[in-house]
């Protein structure tokens, strides 16, 4: 939702403001990223029989999905994710020593956007539990001063030292690590 709001989609886009376009981007993919949410009951009542409506809406997901990587982290992301759907795909004509029975577009579009094991999964859930809480407290470190306080600390303590850079960078380093 955010990144076709806050990345444009070409070098030659506008930056003053935000197309039209992509406001519709944002709130197709505001859609299908809250479809888990909007509709569980329903899905939870039928698991692994995805309606039609499901596979439109994992459809236009995924390929949403690989537009903003496109514009957040570059093509050669996107590429590598292409990689790996392919992968899905083809497995039956892969050597033998990756090779597995492959999956239909209903199987793969069930599995990677309406359950917790694709694209909602665990990773998704460390980043929200873990990451986030680390950036953020990070970014409050370093607003109220903290690391600048630590490396002052630890100039004071060892800048002296015969040395002393890269003490005073291991020191600080562990004082870092101790909060």
């Amino acid at each position: 939702f955010l990144t076709f709001l806050a990345y444009p989609a070409l070098r030659s886009s506008p930056r003053d403001r935000v197309p039209l376009l992509d406001w519709v981007l944002a709130a197709v993919g505001g859609f299908a990223g809250s479809y888990l949410f909007l509709f569980y009951v329903e899905l939870s009542g039928r698991p692994g029989q995805p309606t039609t409506l499901d596979l439109v809406t994992g459809t236009v997901g995924i390929l949403l999905l690989l537009e903003a990587t496109r514009r957040a982290l570059g093509l050669p992301m996107v590429v590598v994710a292409c990689v790996f759907i392919f992968y899905t795909f083809a497995g039956q004509y892969m050597p033998d020593v990756i090779q597995h029975r492959g999956a239909s577009l209903n199987k793969f579009l069930n599995h990677q956007w309406l359950t917790t094991e694709g694209v909602f999964g665990i990773a998704l859930g460390v980043s929200t539990s873990f990451v986030f809480l680390f950036v953020l407290f990070g970014t409050l470190l370093e607003k109220a001063g903290a690391g600048n306080w630590m490396m002052q600390i630890s100039i004071a303590l060892l800048g002296h030292l015969r040395g002393g850079p890269a003490k005073v960078a291991v020191v600080s380093s562990a004082l870092n690590g101790v909060v």
